[in-house]
Order: C-alpha cells, then sequence, then structure tokens
C-alpha cells in the first residue's frame, strides 16, 4: 500500500496581476535582464517577455542599484546594500558602518564596491574592500557631495552624478574632485559610452543634456530638438543615444547627441526613470507603467509585463462579479474573473495616482489629486466631475442610487442626480471613511461619526460610547456598523446610535488603518499585518505574506483579499482561518511520538496502515496531512519545511483519535 501525502498550508496566493510597478534600474548579466523595483528584484531569461521575482529578504524595500561581482549580487535600496550568494534568490543586509541606508548608486571597481547615499547627514559617496561586511565613507574636501544619484566608471576613473554637479573620484588620495562647468546642476543620470560621457540633469536651470568628449575635463550642452530636458536616464549603444524624461517620454539621437527627436509611439507612461540597450531592443522603466520595450529605435513602443507584479495597491471594491483596484502609480484596473487576472483601464483619467474606487453595475467613480472622475462603462471611459469640485484632493468616497459622496483632506462634498454642482458640508472637516446603506450615510472624520438619513441634506453626531473620535475606517458587515479608531474598533447594531468597544486583546491598536467586513468575517490591517477577529479575539494572518505593509482589504465571497505596498494583490480562503484545532483525549495503545521537541524530523509507533495524521499550527490551519502507512510500527515524518514554533498532531486510527503538542526548534 502506497504513502499518500499532502503539504496542506493555508496561504496567501498572489494573484496574476496587475502587472507593472515602478522601474528604478535595469542589468544585463549572462544574458538575465535584473530590474530594481519598488517591490525588490524581478529578472528576465527572454530579453523582458517574462520576468519573476527574485525578492526574499528584499520585498518590502525600493531597489534603486544592482551591481554584480562573480558570483555575488549587490542591490542598493532604501534600506541599504543587501548581498545575496545565490544569485538573487536570497538577500541579507551588508549596513555596517551605514548611517545613512538610502542607496541609490552602485559601482564595482576591481575589488571595490562603491555605493552613492542620498541626502543630508551620513550622505556621500562609501567603499568596501570586503564585499560589504565594513564601509568607509571617502573624502568629499570642501565640495557638497552629501546627495549621491549615480556612479559611472570610465576606463579606472570612477565618475558621481549628484545634487551639485558631476564629480570624479581620485585613488592616490582618496577624495573627489567637481568638475566647475556643471557644479550648478542636480545630475540624475550619467552613461560612459565608448570615449564619450554623457550627463543628464534634473529640474535644473540651464540644464539638460551634456555630452564630454575629454574624460569629463569638458562639457557641452546637447538640447537640440530636447522638449523636456529633465533627464532621468540615458542609454546608448554606437551612435544610438537615448534619454529618458520626467514626463516626456524617450528622445532618440542617431549622432551621439547633436540632435534628438521625440519617440513616444505606444509608450504607456511617460515618466521613465531607467533604460538600458540589449541587443536590438530598447528597454525603458517607467514610474507605475513597468516596462515597456522597442525593437525599432523607439519609434514604437509595446508593454512587457508579464510576471512584474509591484504595485501598490491602495483600495479594491466590487461590483457583482467585478473587482477593481486603484494604484498608486499606474490609475485603475479592473478583473472579471474574482482577481485571478487584471486588465488596465486607462481612457482619460489624469494623474495615476488614485487613492479610492467604487462602483456598481457598470458606474464606477474614482478619486484622485486631479479630483473625482466617473465612467459608465465599467472604466472604458473616463469623465472628470470637477465643476464646482473647490477642493480636489480626494481621500474617500461612496454613493448610492442617487447621491456621490465625497471626502477630501479638508471637507465634505456631495454631488446630486443631476450632476451638476457638488454642495460643500459645513461642520463635518477632513473625512476619513464614508459608507452608504439606502438614504443612509456614516462618515468617519477626525472628531467622530456623522450620520445623514436623507442623502446628506442634514447631519447628526452618532458618537454616544466612542470613547476615541479619531475614526480612521467604517465598514459594514450584515446589520453591524463597525469603526476603526486610533484607540481600536467599535462596534453598533443600532444604526449608531450607540457604540461598544470591540477591541478582545487587538495588538497596537494606533496603528490599525484598514477594515474590511462582512456579516461573518472582521479584517484588519495595520503597517505590519493583517489581523481575523475570531471568537478568542484578534489574531494574526499573516505569517506567510511577504508584503508587510496591506495597504487595502476587500471580502470577495468566500476569500479575503489584500491590497499590498508594492507587492500587488493576495487572497486566501477565509474557510482557512476558521478551521479548529481538534483537540482529543483517546488513547491509542502502545503510541509513542519522538522526538519531541525536534528540528522537524520526528516518528511515531504503533499507528495502523488505515491510520491519518493531521499537524496543524497554532492558527488551526492544517498544514501537513498522511496517510496509508507501511506495514512498519515506526513511522518518520519529515516536516522540517515548517517554521519553527508549537503545532498539534493529530492521529485518526478506526474510531480512535489523539491530539499531542508538537515543538519544532
Amino acid at each position: 500500500m502506497g504513502l499518500s501525502i499532502k503539504v496542506a498550508n493555508a496561504q496567501w496566493f498572489q494573484t496574476k496581476g496587475p502587472e507593472g510597478g515602478r522601474i528604478n534600474c535595469f542589468v544585463m548579466h549572462e544574458k538575465n535582464i535584473y530590474l530594481g523595483t519598488d517591490g525588490g528584484v524581478f529578472v528576465s531569461s527572454d530579453s523582458g517577455s517574462n520576468w519573476s521575482k527574485l525578492s526574499k529578504g528584499l520585498e518590502n524595500y525600493s531597489v534603486y542599484a544592482i551591481a554584480i561581482k562573480g558570483d555575488k549580487f549587490f542591490a542598493g535600496s532604501s534600506s541599504g546594500l543587501f548581498l545575496s550568494a545565490d544569485k538573487g534568490v536570497t538577500w541579507k543586509p551588508v549596513n555596517n558602518g551605514l548611517t545613512n541606508r538610502n542607496v541609490r548608486a552602485l559601482l564595482i571597481k576591481d575589488t571595490t564596491i562603491f555605493i552613492g547615499i542620498y541626502g543630508g547627514v551620513g550622505g556621500g559617496v562609501f567603499l568596501s574592500a570586503d564585499n560589504g561586511d565594513t564601509w568607509t565613507k571617502t573624502s568629499s574636501g570642501s565640495y557638497n557631495l552629501s546627495t549621491v544619484n549615480s556612479l559611472s566608471l570610465m576606463g579606472n576613473q570612477v565618475f558621481a552624478g549628484a545634487s551639485a554637479g558631476v564629480y570624479q573620484y581620485s585613488d592616490a588620495d582618496t577624495t573627489w574632485t567637481a568638475h566647475p562647468t556643471l557644479k550648478s546642476l542636480n545630475i540624475q543620470s550619467l552613461l560612459v559610452s565608448g570615449s564619450k560621457m554623457f550627463a543628464g540633469s534634473f529640474y535644473s536651470a540651464g540644464g539638460g543634456m551634456f555630452m564630454s568628449p575629454d574624460s569629463g575635463k569638458t562639457w557641452t550642452p546637447i538640447n537640440n530638438g530636447l522638449k523636456n530636458i529633465n533627464i532621468q536616464a540615458i542609454t546608448a549603444s554606437g551612435g544610438d543615444v537615448y534619454a529618458g524624461t520626467y514626463g516626456g517620454g524617450v528622445y532618440w539621437s542617431s549622432d551621439n547627441g547633436t540632435n534628438w527627436i521625440e519617440v513616444n509611439n505606444g509608450l504607456k507612461n511617460a515618466d521613465i526613470q531607467a533604460l538600458m540597450h540589449s541587443g536590438g531592443s530598447v528597454l525603458a522603466g517607467s514610474y507605475g507603467g513597468g516596462v515597456m520595450v522597442s525593437s525599432d529605435k523607439g519609434k514604437n513602443w509595446k508593454v512587457s509585463n508579464k510576471g512584474l507584479l509591484s504595485h501598490s495597491v491602495y483600495a479594491l471594491c466590487k461590483t457583482g462579479n467585478d473587482l477593481y483596484a486603484a494604484t498608486s502609480t499606474d490609475g485603475m484596473y479592473l478583473s472579471i474573473d474574482h482577481g485571478e487576472n487584471w486588465s488596465s483601464l486607462y481612457g482619460g483619467i489624469k494623474d495615476f495616482n488614485v487613492h479610492q474606487v467604487a462602483a456598481s453595475g457598470n458606474n464606477v467613480f474614482a478619486g484622485n489629486d486631479s479630483g473625482l472622475f466617473f465612467s459608465n462603462d465599467k472604466g472604458e471611459n473616463w469623465l472628470l466631475l470637477d465643476k464646482n469640485l473647490t477642493n480636489k484632493n480626494i481621500r474617500v468616497l461612496a454613493f448610492n442610487s442617487t447621491h456621490v459622496f465625497v471626502g477630501t483632506n479638508a471637507q465634505l462634498l456631495v454631488l446630486g442626480n443631476n450632476g451638476s454642482n457638488w454642495t460643500a458640508i459645513p461642520g463635518i472637516g477632513a473625512c476619513n471613511s464614508i459608507v452608504t446603506s439606502g438614504t443612509g450615510v456614516f462618515v468617519g472624520t477626525d472628531n467622530g461619526i456623522f450620520w445623514s438619513n436623507d442623502n446628506g441634506k442634514t447631519w447628526t453626531s452618532v458618537n454616544n460610547g466612542l470613547t476615541n473620535k479619531l475614526v480612521i475606517s467604517m465598514a459594514i458587515g450584515g446589520t453591524r456598523l463597525y469603526a476603526l479608531t486610533f484607540g481600536g474598533l467599535f462596534v453598533s447594531e443600532d444604526t449608531g446610535k450607540s457604540w461598544i468597544y470591540e477591541a478582545k486583546n487587538m495588538p497596537d491598536q494606533n496603528y490599525f488603518s484598514v477594515l474590511a467586513c462582512d456579516e461573518n468575517s472582521v479584517f484588519a490591517a495595520n503597517r505590519a499585518d493583517v489581523f481575523y477577529l475570531s471568537n478568542t479575539g484578534w489574531r494574526s494572518i499573516q505569517h506567510d505574506l511577504p508584503y508587510k505593509r496591506v495597504t487595502s482589504l476587500l471580502i470577495n465571497g468566500p476569500n479575503i483579499f489584500a491590497g499590498t505596498e508594492y507587492g500587488g494583490i493576495w487572497w486566501r480562503p477565509i474557510s482557512s482561518l476558521k478551521t479548529a484545532i481538534p483537540i482529543v483525549k483517546d488513547n491509542i495503545p502502545g503510541f509513542n511520538m519522538y522526538p519531541n521537541p525536534n528540528s522537524g524530523v520526528f516518528s511515531i509507533t504503533n499507528v495502523s496502515q488505515m491510520a491519518s495524521v493531521c499537524i496543524f499550527n497554532v492558527f488551526g490551519e492544517k498544514v501537513y496531512e498522511v496517510s496509508n502507512f507501511g506495514s512498519d510500527n515506526a513511522f518518520e515524518i519529515d516536516i522540517s519545511f515548517l517554521s519553527k514554533g508549537v503545532y498539534f498532531v493529530h492521529i485518526t486510527q478506526n474510531s480512535i483519535v489523539l491530539t499531542e503538542k508538537l515543538i519544532l526548534r
């Protein structure tokens, strides 16, 4: 009789979209292309057609620079330098001696690693000769080299692009020398191509593109044809030079920068932060739109984001079978298959940073810093509803069959069904949450909760029992109304007339910001965890969710969805959270389980061939199952792949059941 083993991890699963994200850098190594994103490192082995994540240990960090030295990979991030010894599969920090860890530039020269730190105290260029174990700050002398944007190597000379020009490093006296021609410019990017060096400035008077033919001794402006001179990225091949700009897309020069033409046909996002020439193609990395590839010198571009899941998802909502996601840098997305796949919705939304979304049927509203947008065709086309809208910083929104309610950072506004003018509601102030039920509307503010039962004509304060009035989020679950405040969770069963404190061991109550519920389940998230409200109180359910910052939650049928910061959308079955650990006390004659504690490998004795063993974690989730034992009296079980901690081993043999506690250490 064969052995049947099933690993039954109840866990989070990542959806296949939204695809894209913010791209900070490209690196080519052994025919593989590596991406630095705000959600870690990704790799492509097929020229950018498909991407896979290489970010264990880097999921929650923005990666700005990547460099490779033999079998060692280095990634400069918002939280320091990380090292991988297994080609990017896992990463560990190497920041000893760094007080400022905002690493924006990275370069390897022989056995020395140079990193550029961005801004303020502790900024500048540091070097390490021991693979990052220790760091030494280089001397900038009398020059201001505290904010470093880029590093480049020309021959044996190291150059730095900084907020105050271009600098050249001297190995002899370990100091930097500024090149006077560009000292007043914020140099964002540097590139060496053959005997020429190119420098691009960002938001600098008299700036743009510059070229040096003599190792940086002299610089000449080369801006003919450049309509946008805020240069964020440069790449070149032969005489072809490409410049990525802030908001102006890509420019191409066929004569080493003497003349430029705009090449943006098909470019999804015009904020270009990274460029790379690979074979006969050019790759452009954008602020939110992911990767775009051109095989005809920039004349035409196509999106190439398959597998690239690095968006921040600020809001989620559902209507029928449709799910909508609002992202921080790439506008709106729609899923028509319960969140498995997502498609991008453009059609007229200004400003891709969408804060909120609400939908019903074909009607969708999306709010951002440009105002409120409306679509009556599931997001295919959008109309800006800005007539008489004095404050366009949309923080929260909701609507019913006749009215739209919008909360800004200063006031509540109501739009009637004629759609002509907004009405500002006095006395409510900044809004943090809005929920509707029929003609009833609840608004959570910094000063408590307000209620209207006539579509916003009159308002009443409903704070009885609410001991903390800084209301962060609200939600309706069946007949219950929930309010998440700076002091914990409150619930009302009488339409807000009275509130009851519902903390039940809620940890770090001051930092919760996201709430979702239905008639059966309540979920909340803070800056580093997701919690589920069970019969015994709150418990963490984020132990296998790699992205710690959850920015939105949505209950969709049997599943809970979590929108994360820089990690896209994840989901898990709610039923897996409600599994009870079957604690029973029957005896199996001669049974033994040893060793206990152990490191993940243990044996059980005197179980029959037809016995079954289930192992549960402390959350009641089944993590392992085995049945159909052989004829041996003792059977070995290997669960060393599980994390250290307490587990419960549940054995069923005929009509006898037994549960034993197991400790992995």
